[in-house]
């Protein structure tokens, strides 16, 4: 078999994503803190040509170079143009997905979304195809950088006014993916690209699409196969309950971003992924200021409402979320109430029986009982 012909250590050797050294048994590189990737994947090697000589070649023009990322359903490879000899990034799913017809659907779907899309804060996909296997590629953009989520986990906390820069940038760049129809659904700090040096981004990509879904068919049902979609400690109430999500639940999720950035801690923390969505379910966000002392109130202020469990209590865009940081950042004087705008009690109302019931489950997790007949 051809992976009998890759050298034993090929698969354990770990690679920089920055400074390109390679490392046996590392996480993070000495020298510059990043964490490491491991060397290309021989399965996806062997399928990028279907055995040819040119094994490290997909679709005869992508020369594939180290993995520089992956998640539970696709691999991140770096490559090289051959045509242009421009750096670029190649995403493909995973070999247990191959013959599986709804993921590669979903995963050729990212690229619809994404080809609707043209906006600087969004990554762009410059090609589309299939591997000798039948799995489904996409090549995109180089990003030279690091990810939100690595510079916390590095960092621990982000200065605000870098925290409020970041996130402002990752808003407008959603208002252009909901102008085009999309609800991303996985907003989180791995999916928000920081370009530049490590502590000074200068620009923001947001990727990773392949959760998400056109308004019109969220509106019209659940996530489509009654599977709750998403990132725990991101996703809004009405995502957990697997009801209809338009353009507010990525404010939300956002708002745990910029909550995450500022105070270095996720407003809701379990020991289970089920006892994590019951919280953000069913209890009251905890203010930001109980983590980060000292803390503006108007950010203070912003984060609450970008957060609130009833949808309609949030910002009502992603546009006005990114008016309200704007505001903050340029005007000192603006006043938290105006940003606030204080509700009735916040609660998340279920709106199908499959909701209620999964409601029902989540409070008696958290002890309060299920809900009133």
């Amino acid at each position: 078999m051809t992976r009998s012909k890759q050298p034993a250590s090929r698969s354990a050797a770990m690679v920089c994503p920055r400074c390109r050294r390679v490392y046996d048994r590392r996480v993070f590189c000495p020298r510059d803190g990043a964490r490491l990737a491991e060397r290309l994947d021989a399965d996806d090697a062997d399928a990028a040509a279907g055995g040819s000589p040119s094994w490290r070649v997909v679709a005869g023009r992508y020369e594939l170079g180290e993995l520089i990322g992956h998640g539970s359903m696709a691999r991140v490879y770096r490559a090289t143009d051959l045509e242009t000899g421009q750096n670029v990034a190649v995403k493909i799913l995973g070999r247990q997905y191959a013959d599986d017809e709804r993921e590669c659907r979903r995963f050729f779907g990212e690229a619809h979304a994404l080809l609707e899309i043209d906006h600087p804060g969004v990554v762009r996909v410059l090609d589309v195809g299939k591997l000798f296997d039948g799995r489904p590629f996409l090549v995109i953009e180089h990003l030279q950088g690091e990810s939100l989520g690595d510079c916390v986990r590095r960092c621990g906390i982000l200065p605000v006014d870098t925290a409020l820069r970041v996130v402002h940038q990752a808003a407008l760049g959603l208002c252009a993916v909901h102008r085009a129809g999309i609800v991303h659904r996985d907003v989180k700090p791995d999916n928000i690209f920081l370009l530049g040096e490590p502590g000074d981004p200068e620009e923001v990509r947001l990727f990773d699409f392949g959760l998400a879904k056109l308004h019109t068919a969220d509106m019209q049902s659940h996530s489509g196969s009654g599977k709750v979609i998403g990132t725990a400690a991101y996703m809004s109430p009405e995502q957990v309950l697997a009801e209809s999500v338009d353009a507010r639940s990525d404010v939300y999720s956002l708002g745990v971003v910029l909550f995450r950035a500022i105070t270095g801690h996720l407003p809701f923390d379990a020991p289970s992924d089920l006892d994590l969505i019951a919280q953000q379910v069913v209890l009251e966000m905890p203010p930001a200021s109980w983590f980060c002392e000292g803390l503006d109130a108007r950010i203070e202020a912003m984060i609450a409402r970008a957060t609130r469990k009833a949808p309609e209590n949030r910002f009502e865009s992603m546009q006005a979320f990114a008016d309200a940081i704007g505001r903050v950042r340029q005007d000192p004087l603006a006043p938290a109430e105006e940003l606030a705008q204080a509700v009735a009690p916040d609660v998340y109302e279920p709106v199908t029986d499959t909701g209620r019931q999964a409601m029902d489950v989540l409070r008696r997790r958290l002890g309060l009982g299920g809900l009133a007949c």
